[in-house]
């Protein structure tokens, strides 16, 4: 090995050291199962609840104990708490807005059937209600 490689070697061990980006103690949704709580603003209403699945039609999220999805078509917008880069605007999002706010869901692989009909019976519902 000659001077200048052990060198580069030396320095690229000493910048593995240094710490980038945002530590486990500074994100609170690293110490919960849950999503991040959302305020969802349709054309006709503003609903909070927590985010359980971003849906290629909607935002499904968990509002009281009933269950919601939130219909691109009549979203206005998402703001998620604390975390203002993961919210969107009016509309479908485009495929990376929607991966950053289906990143703090509770459900990041999505609800499927046999999930959605436990968490429907678990709230007492039939279906989702819909949020317009």
């Amino acid at each position: 090995m000659t001077r200048n490689q052990g060198i580069l070697i030396a320095a690229l061990c000493s910048v593995a050291c240094f710490h980038l980006g945002p530590s486990a103690e500074e994100f609170p949704l690293a110490f919960g199962p849950n999503g991040a709580t959302v305020t969802i603003q349709t054309t006709s209403q503003a609903v909070v609840g927590e985010l359980l699945a971003v849906r290629d039609d909607g935002i499904v999220i968990l509002r009281g104990s009933k269950l919601a999805l939130a219909p691109y078509s009549d979203l206005r917008s998402a703001k998620v708490a604390d975390l203002p880069d993961n919210s969107i605007g009016a509309g479908a999002p485009p495929p990376e807005r929607r991966a950053s706010l289906n990143a703090v869901s509770r459900y990041p692989q999505g609800i499927g059937a046999e999930l959605q009909r436990k968490l429907l019976a678990q709230s007492g519902q039939a279906e989702l209600e819909v949020l317009r």
